[in-house]
Formats: structure tokens, sequence, C-alpha cells
């Protein structure tokens, strides 16, 4: 009976042990699997997003020194060459700015940190080569651009880099490439007849030269920037309240793919042009369970992506969720997100609910309203006259022909129309509708003390999309002295009787009235038309 005991326990034993090396086998495997933490093992993995951030903020500034030509006077319909604003990069210290009549830009000028080293190479027909220390570019006649590529490449082994390219007869591209950084082998423009031009390399006895130029001339302006120079406070307060946000975004972007298991790839964040609203992707992968058990093995790789809208909704909150109708790429899981990202601490549990509810609800509401200037003539056409804003409409004012401010935005157009120093650029939108079967025929409208006009077109959402606007509009230039403008338009023709429709004193100064109203009136038909009849 004691030896039968003693065979009984010893097995038991066993089974015990058995079950002990299973069960932690099974909670390693489950561990190893499952586990939502970082499963990349890249030393770069944990600033992914700091990289795509501080990437952001370069290329934000070499943007802003591309559309610094759109402010060069035009001289015989071309753009000269520029001698007084360059872009620079220093890779030693590390930062890049734009440097405009001799002096440094604050506004457009990125400083990196230091763990965050930089390489500038630079490829001509010649040859390639590496810039360092303090290199000024400068913008020339972009029909005479000596064929140049930029590649500003992140060192310390990140896959990293930034792209800037000049060729004959285009403008300049950059853009920010979330792979490794290889000098391409072919050059772009290797078929392109070269011209013989100065490079956009600025020398320092040339950069001597044109800042003695500069010196010499009266730092005004050019047309454009007197005209367009002053930031409204509003258009300033939505990029402030942006940029305070900004990585913090992208750091919780990252977050969220982490919390899931994956390692952040790839992340592009496009703020709009009123920096109100704003959409991103990223991208990111994980090991499967195979790999994850076996160490040496790296091509069981499950990607993810997830595309975003972000609004936001006050008090320093912005409500991020995943936009299923951008849906663009082939991965193995799309992503379902939805959070808030703000540039205060944690909100309590009630206060969260509450606000994604708003931004929720925010997400729904479309910016079309019915506009309270419509008239309707006698023979059916309506005209209605929705907004005014200052060009560009990138978060400025819009308000009525009454000076009233509109409590919506119907559209935006975030590029600037060249104007003289004593011109103003207004946007007027408005809206002719005809009954069906009528010939479409008057919709343009005449505009009284109006000196000139552009056609519509690029306009965008709030969030840099196509914008859903269907009404009509165009770029109004006028004296800056001009206060008010009459509107009119004319239906009809003489055989048939001409109706007109006058819109008059419209206000080109917000919140302020100067005795707006709509006349109508009806044309007899001609006496030509009168004795063909008879």
């Amino acid at each position: 009976m004691d030896k039968q005991q003693r065979k009984f326990n010893l097995t038991g034993s066993r089974t015990n042990i058995l079950l002990c090396v299973g069960g932690i086998a099974a909670a390693t495997l489950v561990y190893v699997c499952v586990w939502s933490g970082p499963a990349v093992e890249d030393k770069n993995s944990r600033n992914t997003a700091e990289w795509f951030y501080r990437g952001r903020q370069i290329r934000r500034v070499v943007q802003q020194w591309q559309e610094s030509v759109k402010t060069t006077p035009l001289v015989r319909g071309r753009i000269s060459d520029s001698y007084h604003t360059y872009l620079v990069i220093d890779t030693n210290e590390p930062a890049i700015w734009i440097e405009d009549w001799g002096r440094i830009r604050e506004d457009a000028r990125m400083k990196l940190p230091r763990s965050m080293k930089w390489r500038l190479y630079h490829r001509t027909p010649n040859g390639d080569n590496v810039l360092s220390g303090l290199t000024r570019l400068r913008f020339k006649d972009a029909r005479r651009l000596v064929s140049e590529q930029f590649y500003l490449v992140g060192t310390e082994g990140t896959e990293r880099y930034l792209g800037i390219m000049f060729g004959p007869g285009t403008s300049s591209q950059c853009g920010f490439k979330p792979w490794a950084f290889v000098m391409p082998r072919s050059y772009a423009w290797e078929d392109e007849p070269q011209e013989q031009v100065r490079s956009v390399v600025v020398g320092e006895d040339e950069y001597e030269r044109n800042l003695g130029l500069a010196r010499r001339q009266p730092a005004t302006g050019t047309p454009q920037t007197q005209a367009s120079g002053h930031i409204p406070p509003i258009v300033a307060q939505n990029e402030a309240r942006w940029l305070a946000i900004e990585k913090k975004l992208y750091l919780e972007i990252e977050r969220q793919l982490s919390d899931r298991g994956y390692d952040l790839t790839h992340i592009a964040v496009d703020e709009g042009p009123a920096m109100t609203a704003a959409i991103a992707m990223a991208e990111g992968r994980k090991l499967g369970w195979l790999d994850k058990i076996y160490r040496g093995r790296r091509t069981d790789w499950k990607s993810c992506s997830v595309d975003l809208k972000i609004d936001y909704l006050g008090d320093g909150l912005w409500y991020v969720v995943s936009d299923p109708d951008r849906r663009r790429r082939l991965t193995d899981k799309y992503l379902d997100l939805e959070f808030l990202v703000g540039a205060k601490g944690r909100l309590s549990g009630k206060k969260r609910k509450e606000w994604l509810e708003k931004g929720r609800l925010a997400a729904k509401t479309g910016m079309e309203r019915p506009s309270p200037w419509r008239v309707t003539l006698e023979n059916g056409i309506s005209v209605e006259l929705i907004g005014i804003c200052m060009n560009p409409s990138d978060g400025r004012e819009w308000w009525g022909p009454d000076g009233a401010a509109l409590d919506y935005v119907p559209y935006y157009y975030a590029y600037t129309i060249r104007r003289e120093p004593d011109e103003s650029v207004y946007e007027i939108a408005y809206n002719v509708t005809w009954p069906n079967g009528m010939p479409q025929r008057g919709g343009s409208p005449a505009l009284s003390e109006c000196v000139r006009q552009h056609a519509g077109g690029g306009l965008e959402d709030r969030f840099g999309d196509d914008s859903p606007f269907r009404g009509r509009q165009r770029r109004y230039v006028f004296k800056q002295s001009t206060q008010k403008t009459t509107m009119r338009w004319i239906f009809g023709n003489g055989d048939h009787g001409r109706e007109s429709v006058a819109f008059k004193n419209v206000s080109l100064v917000p919140g302020k009235d100067f005795g707006f109203e709509v006349e109508t009136y009806l044309c007899p038909p001609s006496v030509k038309a009168f004795m063909r009849r008879n």
C-alpha cells in the first residue's frame, strides 16, 4: 500500500511539474505574442514621432521660403532673381531659417536638438558633394534654374531625410521622406539642356555684394508684402494654438499605435488652411508570433495604418478620430482611433466624455448655411450674396454685405493674390440659381470701383480638402481707399426684356454698414425687337 501510494504521489508530482512548465510556457508565449509594448528592436523607434515632427518643422520653413517667391515683383511676366531673401541651413548648430534683407526671420527659424545631427548633400550635373556648416540658398527665375538637388539627411542611422529639388522649367519642390536615404544613381535632369546660369548656392562674396545692395535700398517690402504683411490677430492666434500642441499630437499618435502593439514607421500631419483642423496618416508594424519566438527571423511583419481627422474644439482641446473615407493603402489592419489632445493636463472621465461628444457633433456639422441676402426675380432667377473676406481667406473673418460677421466660413483660399501697394484684394462669394430649362447667362456680376478681378477655383475646406462649396466666387481688386461697392447682375436680352438686380453699398469693411440695399428693375424690350414682332 505504501509503495502504491509513493508511486501515485510521484506520478502526481510529475503531472504537477509538467502542468507548471506548460503553464509557464503558455504564459511566456502569450506575453511574447500579445504584449502591447514595442515590437521592433530599433534604437530609433522611441523617437520616430519626434523625427517626423522635426521634419515637418523643417519642411514648413522651406515652404515659407518657397512661398516668398510669390511676393517678388514680376519683371516682364517673369520672376526676377532674389538677392535679399535666402534659405539658410546650418548643419553645425543645427538650425534652418529664412534671412530677409540681412535679418533673421524669427517666425521662420527652427532649431533642432543637438542630438539630431544632419548632413546636407548637393547634387549638380558636375557631381555630388557635401555642404558643411552654413549654406545659403536663393531663388532664381523659375524658367532659368540650374538643375540642382539638395538632400538634408538625418544622421545617426535614422531613416528620414528631406529632399529639396530644383530643375529647369519647374518650381522648387520639397518632401520629407520616410525611408533611409540613398543618393539616386541617375541624375534627374540628365537629358535636359543645361543652361550656363548661377547656382542657387550663394557664395560669401556674392552674399556680401547682395547684402550691400539690399542695405542701400529701403526695406519697404514688395507690393504683396505691403498689402498683406499685417497678420490678423485671429490668424496669429490659430497658428499659435496649433503649434502649441503639434509635437504632442505626433507623440500621442505614436503612443496610440504602441498601445496596440505596433511600432510607428511613418506619420504625416497636414494642417488645414486656417490651422483649426488637420488630417493625419500613420503607419506601423509589428512582428508575427513566429518572429517573436524565433528572434533570428524578421520576415513576418504585420502592418497597420490609420487616417485621422483633427478638429479644434476649444479650451485648448483637439478632437482626433479615424476617417474611414480616406483609406487608400493596402494593410493588414486599419485602426479605429478616437482620442483628445490638449495643451493642458489630463481630463476627468466625465469631462473627457463631454468633449468627445462635442467632437463627434463637430465632425457632422457642415459648412453650408442659407444666405439672408437673397432675392428672386420675376423670371425665377435667384441671386444671393454669401459673404466677403480679405484675401487670403486663411482663417480671416468673413462678413456680409452689411458688415455683419458670418457665423461660419464658406470656404478657404490660402493663396495670396498679387497686388500693388495701394490695393486690397477681397474674396466675394455669391450664387445664382436659374429655373430648369432656362439658359444660364449673366451669372457674373459687374462691380463698381473694381480695378480687376481673378477667376475662382482652388477652394478648400477646413481640413485642406476640396471644398464642398457649390456657389460662385471671385477675387476682386480695389484701391485701399475703397470702402464699398455695388454688385449688379443683368439677365435676359433685348428681344424679351431684361431683368436686373443690384446689391448696392456692399461693405468692404467688416463691422461697418454703408446702407446696404437690394434694388431690382425690369428693362422693357428694345424698339427694334418690338417692330420685328409687329
